[in-house]
């Protein structure tokens, strides 16, 4: 990192929270995958990290 490309001078404290909040959010989900108790509600786990598209 330097002074001129510093890309995150770009993020507001907004941004930043939202980061924030999303890693928890997809920490969480990861935690519920490991200890679901059937494949239906680990995929839906694992899809709120990866998305839609992950199958399994």
């Amino acid at each position: 990192m330097n002074a001129t490309n510093n890309v995150a001078r770009l993020y507001t404290a907004a941004n930043a929270d939202a980061i924030v909040d999303a890693a928890l959010d997809a920490g969480d989900a990861i935690d519920a995958a490991l200890a679901a108790p059937n494949k239906q509600l680990t995929v839906a786990y694992w899809q709120k990290v990866f998305g839609s598209s992950f199958q399994a």
